[in-house]
């Protein structure tokens, strides 16, 4: 008995159903307004608007089509039917009218336009003077607290601190955190001091008595712990071990 010849299946072309409905939009209700042309690309609707008008549905008028912008500056529409003129470099004013000499500025200013209609430099940070021809002296602004020396440095500064002060402003009094800086009056025993402590990122010197060794066997110098440690040392029973004199 001769078989039943399979039939293959039918070939069919894809069509994406959100894009057959975008499509539908575009036919039935034409969201291009000002006889804006309604097209689909990747799958979403576009408005392409006639010269005079522009926005996402053409709704917006195009105050650009008649602008007063001077050559090769470039303009933008603006909120309630206006527009703005965006400058090349060199070139100020509303309509970019007005073009900046070549040495204005000093520092890599920038020339720009002033409130009072003259042509100005907004400057770096570190300069100053109508054309950026002057440079900063930071140390005008009296940032020092107590410090023996200010020195001037190109949009900063450096405070020489007097001696017990510290800080990028000498404004912190320096502070004995850990202890370092303890006379023993216990004979025999005594503390090995460090020659600095370590408080806010700097060493402030240690200006407190030092053990001084005797030639007998009865001196014990006493290790303190790691700075990152001290003041853990209560908990950990050193401290009170040291002041007892058992270590």
């Amino acid at each position: 008995m001769a078989q039943a010849r399979r039939t293959p299946p039918r070939q069919h072309d894809f069509v994406d159903d959100n894009e057959m409905a975008v499509e539908e939009t575009c036919r039935q209700a034409n969201p291009c307004e000002n006889g804006g042309s309604c097209t689909v690309v990747d799958g979403k609707v576009r408005c392409e608007c006639p010269e005079g008008f522009t926005g996402e549905n053409c709704a917006e008028v195009d105050m650009c089509v008649n602008n007063a912008c001077a050559k090769n500056s470039t303009c933008r529409n603006g909120p309630s039917g206006t527009y703005v003129c965006e400058c090349k470099e060199n070139t100020v004013g509303t309509y970019c009218e007005f073009t900046c000499p070549e040495d204005q500025c000093f520092g890599n200013g920038v020339c720009i336009m002033r409130d009072d209609g003259r042509i100005g430099c907004n400057c770096n940070p570190g300069m100053t003077g109508r054309r950026c021809e002057k440079e900063i002296n930071e140390c005008d602004q009296k940032h020092c607290q107590y410090a023996v020396e200010c020195i001037d440095k190109f949009d900063d500064y450096e405070c020489v601190c007097e001696e017990g002060w510290f800080g990028k402003d000498c404004d912190r009094p320096c502070q004995d955190v850990y202890g370092s800086c303890r006379t023993w009056k216990r004979e025999g025993q005594c503390e090995i001091p460090r020659e600095s402590t370590e408080f806010f990122e700097v060493n402030c010197p240690v200006s407190c008595e030092k053990c001084i060794p005797r030639n007998d066997t009865n001196t014990q110098f006493v290790d303190r712990l790691p700075a990152i440690l001290l003041p853990l040392s209560w908990i950990l029973g050193v401290w009170e071990a040291e002041v007892k004199g058992t270590v």
